[in-house]
């Protein structure tokens, strides 16, 4: 399944209607390994939560985003499975009849 983003797809309320969790090996700093892909991809993005995972071998970041006009969903998950100590991720949209994190 292909999920693009629309122009005007963030709305007037700067809506983020997706949620990225992305799971990235000890030892790898989070911010700089996803800044690239990040910039991308993502027209704009909000750190939501930063928790240590697998008994604190890794660590989850997660961000409400919302995807640029021009790219895919698809574009951007491939690209951050390519990058050395990322270990997972996961792209959801979510309703924007839902609360904000």
């Amino acid at each position: 399944m292909l999920m693009r983003s629309r122009p005007g797809a963030m709305g007037s309320g700067g809506e983020l209607p997706f949620l990225l969790h992305v799971r990235v090996g000890l030892g790898h700093d989070v911010h700089t390994l996803l800044a690239g892909p990040l910039d991308a991809h993502v027209g704009q993005h909000r750190l939501v939560s930063i928790t240590r995972a697998r008994q604190g071998m890794a660590i989850d970041v997660s961000y409400r985003a919302a995807l640029r006009s021009d790219r895919s969903a698809d574009d951007l998950i491939r690209d951050l499975n390519t990058i050395e100590g990322v270990q997972s991720v996961t792209l959801q949209r979510v309703d924007s009849s839902e609360a904000q994190p």
